[in-house]
């Protein structure tokens, strides 16, 4: 019994067999002239990061930083007005 002009297949060790043995056409989206390569997308500009977010960066990757330390950086906020 076949299924539309596909053959029956009668286990699956046939079925692998016969899924590896075709050749689909290549996809869209690969089918550009890249050479291997990625296809070229524009350049991405980050903002700068601020001086809280560098802190926050070095402590993350190395647990310390040579920056100023975070207090110094929330001083204006947690000081008393008139203090």
């Amino acid at each position: 019994m076949s299924q539309g002009n596909r053959p029956a297949i009668a286990d699956h060790k046939q079925g692998c067999h016969a899924a590896r043995s075709r050749s689909p056409a290549p996809l869209p989206l690969f089918a550009g002239d890249f050479d291997g390569d990625e296809p070229p997308e524009p350049a991405v500009i980050f903002p700068a990061m601020t001086e809280g977010e560098a802190v926050v960066e070095d402590y993350v990757a190395m647990r310390l930083t040579l920056r100023r330390h975070p207090m110094a950086l929330l001083r204006g906020f947690v000081t008393p007005v008139g203090a």
